[in-house]
């Protein structure tokens, strides 16, 4: 009965490993940021030199930071980009159904609008 049980926590440990591609979650929350980070130069040329960004990863999170290189009013930047949430939620979907297909059961898109002092304007995370 032992042997029975342990070959089956075995198959199932082995069944998880083929599905993850053998990854803990960071790992391949790691791999997507490193995948993303080629894009940076190109979304940061589409904000016409407005933002700085950093694609990051905390946890299993992907967190993409935007960071204005100049001080905004703050306020009048959150109701704009709060607006916009919707449509940054159905975009983000494209980074975070592959992070959940490949095992990552936490897997979140963190985004973060930061003024030029590092304040945060204001922030999302889609699960």
């Amino acid at each position: 009965m032992t042997k029975k049980v342990s070959l089956l926590v075995l198959c199932l440990i082995m069944a998880t490993c083929v599905f993850a591609g053998c990854k803990s979650g960071s790992k391949v929350v790691e791999d997507a940021v490193a995948e993303a980070q080629a894009s940076i130069e190109t979304l940061e040329k589409s904000f016409g030199g407005m933002m700085k960004i950093a694609i990051t990863a905390r946890g299993e999170s992907v967190v993409y930071s935007y960071k204005y290189t100049s001080q905004i009013d703050a306020d009048a930047a959150k109701t704009a980009i709060d607006a916009q949430e919707s449509t940054l939620k159905t975009s983000m979907q494209g980074v975070l159904s592959p992070l959940k297909a490949a095992g990552v059961s936490n897997a979140s898109i963190i985004v973060e609008y930061l003024n030029a002092d590092g304040s945060m304007i204001t922030s999302f995370e889609f699960k």
